[in-house]
């Protein structure tokens, strides 16, 4: 025989001090029993919450972890990039240093018509006027050549400079491509991160209110329930 029977049990037999005990032992005992549901499911709740928060933490990591590698792996192409770039510069300013220095240096009409004396009066077995005609071609062809060794350095001094100019400008250009394409992984990161974390607090702001709903149901079942066990 249940609580109840026995109150209802009780009350037709007259037994109403009995019958009152009982129904304070009944309702304490509901009382008790909506305590332990409630407990009970906020328990459930909780165990609902760690679930979503565990997943969340999951996802957050191998986000993380992707997008780290993701940024590895671009800096180690950007790294390969300028590296290509400066040995390519490096070969091509060696190779513009040879063209530069292979230019042939252009005599006076002096020093040639010199020369020509001087092999005329060498075949012409006049040896000494030939020598003296040596002599002053010689200082004269050492002085052109100085000359022309100045302008050279001068002209490839100034022709270089543009060229490394133009070969710093190219690895800027790199750079600033690198740097842009970087900003753009670091913004479209934020922007998956955001997304994420909103699914996130939505998720938790759903469920949030779910279990709210569920303990205001049960306290609503448990008030009827006492309710019906006063009658």
């Amino acid at each position: 025989m249940t609580l109840k029977e026995h109150r209802r049990g009780c009350e037709e037999q007259g037994k109403y001090v009995e019958a009152d005990l009982t129904a304070k032992r009944l309702e304490k005992l509901k009382v008790q029993e909506g305590g332990r549901r409630i407990e009970s499911l906020k328990a459930q709740h909780i165990s609902e919450r760690l679930v979503i928060e565990e997943a969340h933490q999951q996802e957050f990591e191998a986000f993380n972890g992707g997008w780290d590698a993701r940024m590895d792996e671009f800096q180690a192409h950007a790294r390969d990039l300028a590296g290509a770039m400066a040995e390519r510069h490096d070969r091509e300013l060696a190779k513009y240093r040879e063209l530069v220095s292979s230019t042939r240096v252009r005599f006076s009409k002096e020093l040639l018509n010199l020369r020509a004396i001087q092999s005329s009066l060498a075949k012409q077995k006049d040896y000494t006027g030939a020598q003296k005609v040596k002599v002053k071609a010689d200082q004269l062809e050492a002085k052109e050549l100085e000359i022309h060794r100045i302008k050279e350095r001068a002209q490839t001094s100034l022709s270089e400079n543009k060229f490394v100019q133009k070969q710093q400008q190219e690895m800027r250009a790199l750079k600033q491509r690198v740097t842009a394409s970087g900003d753009d992984h670091k913004r479209r990161r934020r922007e998956e991160l955001h997304r994420m974390l909103l699914r996130y607090n939505n998720a938790k702001q759903a469920l949030s209110k779910h279990h709210k709903l569920e303990v205001q149901r049960v306290r609503q079942h448990l008030r009827a329930a006492f309710g019906s066990a006063a009658a």
